[in-house]
């Protein structure tokens, strides 16, 4: 072979390549990016796949093109990978000790975010307290401002999670029906918390697992030591990424959760 000559394949193969890269970036990425997030403009690597063939016949050959499509098709499952894993919305979890300051981060970005304009759902969970007294738990929804109630010391019925008793029919009302309504409606979906509590009900147990399987960014809290599958499919997805919480980066760390979820909600 003559120095400086690139071979037909590696010719073919590139030049296949590259045609593919641009529709995908056309198709897939800058959708992804610019629609914070939406499946409706999510356009699938197969079709891309589709119509780089059908381009790299215009461009090459019939020999080099064949040469092409084998090369591709060798390549086939690692690219799709390599662009699932980058179109993957970014879910962002803090955990942390009890009273730490979970819930403040989560509400610092919050705020931010609804000052780039961006439609923040889901839920938080606050403190009731009587005479500086904890009491119990208030579940309020950021699409509508519903509040339920999440447990509390004086109930009667319900599970019981230490002194609280939790309750069932506001987890599935409010919690888990804020979350699902969230994923169609929301920019950004807030989730605090995954813990004991809200764990009890089946209803918030199937919200996550969709809230998990949806293309929505998030940003929720998990107990810090709870042992429970959902909380470690949640830890072991590639798109999920865990802060704790300290006494020492509270105050910050709103900010770097900010930099890990704005360039997957189109903006950088």
């Amino acid at each position: 072979m003559e120095s400086g000559v690139i071979p037909t394949s590696a010719f073919s193969f590139c030049i296949a390549f590259s045609v593919f890269l641009s529709f995908v970036f056309c198709d897939i990425i800058v959708p992804t990016r610019t629609s914070n997030g939406s499946s409706a403009h999510l356009l699938s690597c197969e079709l891309a796949l589709s119509r780089m063939v059908a381009m790299i016949f215009l461009f090459l050959s019939s020999s080099e093109a064949s040469i092409a499509c084998e090369e591709i098709a060798k390549l086939h499952k690692h690219i799709v990978l390599l662009l699932y894993l980058f179109a993957l919305a970014k879910k962002v979890f803090v955990t942390g000790d009890p009273g730490v300051g979970k819930t403040t981060v989560i509400g610092r970005v919050v705020y931010e975010l609804k000052l780039r304009g961006f439609r923040v759902g889901g839920v938080l969970t606050r403190d009731v307290r009587v005479k500086g007294v904890r009491t119990g738990f208030q579940i309020v929804s950021l699409a509508d401002g519903t509040v339920g109630a999440l447990a509390s010391t004086g109930f009667k019925t319900g599970p019981r999670v230490g002194k609280y008793v939790v309750n069932l029919k506001d987890l599935k009302e409010v919690f888990a029906s804020a979350l699902l309504y969230s994923i169609d409606h929301s920019d950004v979906v807030v989730c605090d918390e995954v813990g004991p509590m809200e764990l009890l009900s089946p209803d918030v147990r199937r919200a996550l697992e969709v809230l998990l399987a949806s293309d929505r960014p998030v940003i929720g809290s998990i107990h810090k030591r709870l042992r429970d599958p959902i909380i470690e499919k949640l830890k072991s997805s590639p798109e999920v990424e865990v802060y704790e919480v300290t006494f020492e980066n509270r105050q910050q760390l709103h900010q770097t959760i900010l930099e890990a979820l704005l360039p997957h909600m189109g903006e950088g």
